[in-house]
């Protein structure tokens, strides 16, 4: 049972039909990397991607934001690579961000976009490379590649023993497909014009990020939190965008200020949640929801 299924993130806005902000990180990922496509397909012709791709110059400073923008950059002309990309993203991603929570997920993302295009850029800046003349070649690197391979090794980490299935037909434990893909990029299986530095670099990363238990969300100071608006009650209005839940005593009214405390510590615990993950709650953490759980249970008889 996830955190959507109980009491206490009960979703009390009205229904109907209503334009809203996709609920996943997943989904708005696919959503930008799919409007980056179609604008550099009918506007750009191109000339989008080549201006976000990475290359060995990326590394110098007035080019560092290309390690980030080449990750949503594709090839116009390939809508194969972005279906795949956005595919396995989708098959993926969705239960890591439910296992990380979605601003840890997109964190993760992010930064292994950044990885992946950064062991890119290191490469060809160590080993150039040139044509049969001897002449220099500059490759761009592009796409969510690396940011994907890196979610599906940590997909793979996660959930071991789920049965996926290898190129939709064969069978096989999760964590069988992850080493099957690392192998495959260390053998370039896929044969040239493939950046299979950048997937493994996603690997790595996905694989460092596991065993050393790493959360992006620990390093961020409370007051720079607050300033990015992370704090509980814009959370609260993101989440469930109706009205402040009140717990309602069986024993008769409670005073004012026990009602606010409760909901503050409501809060700070979904922030938590959506922060790091449900599994970084402690056990007074959970005890705590499950009371406000059974408190709005009674609420709803």
């Amino acid at each position: 049972m996830g955190i959507y299924d109980r009491e206490y993130y009960r979703d009390e806005r009205p229904q109907g039909m209503q334009l809203r902000a996709p609920q996943t990180m997943v989904v708005t990922l696919i959503l930008i990397n799919v409007a980056f496509w179609v604008a550099d397909l009918i506007f750009f012709q191109g000339r989008l991607m080549v201006a976000m791709g990475a290359t060995a110059q990326s590394l110098y400073p007035l080019h560092w934001w290309q390690l980030l923008s080449a990750g949503f950059a594709h090839d116009p002309t390939d809508i194969f690579h972005l279906l795949l990309n956005m595919f396995m993203l989708w098959m993926f991603g969705r239960h890591v961000e439910a296992r990380l929570g979605k601003w840890e997920f997109l964190r993760f993302y992010l930064a292994a976009v950044i990885v992946g295009n950064l062991v890119f850029a290191a490469h060809y800046t160590l080993l150039p490379a040139v044509n049969e003349a001897g002449q220099p070649i500059q490759h761009l690197c592009f796409g969510a590649s690396g940011a994907v391979t890196a979610v599906t090794i940590l997909f793979a980490v996660y959930f071991r023993d789920v049965t996926v299935y290898f190129m939709m037909l064969f069978p096989m434990p999760a964590w069988v497909f992850g080493v099957i893909l690392i192998v495959m990029n260390l053998l370039k299986v896929g044969g040239p014009g493939i950046a299979y530095d950048v997937h493994l670099g996603g690997a790595a990363f996905g694989l460092l990020y596991c065993a050393l238990h790493w959360n992006f969300g620990r390093l961020i100071p409370a007051a720079l939190a607050e300033r990015l608006g992370f704090r509980a009650d814009a959370l609260r209005r993101t989440l469930r965008g109706g009205p402040k839940l009140r717990v309602h005593s069986p024993d008769g009214p409670a005073p004012e200020e026990r009602y606010r405390a409760m909901d503050e510590e409501a809060d700070r615990i979904l922030a938590k949640i959506i922060e790091q993950g449900e599994e970084s709650l402690s056990p007074a953490e959970r005890r705590t929801l499950e009371d406000y759980s059974r408190r709005m249970r009674q609420k709803h008889r």
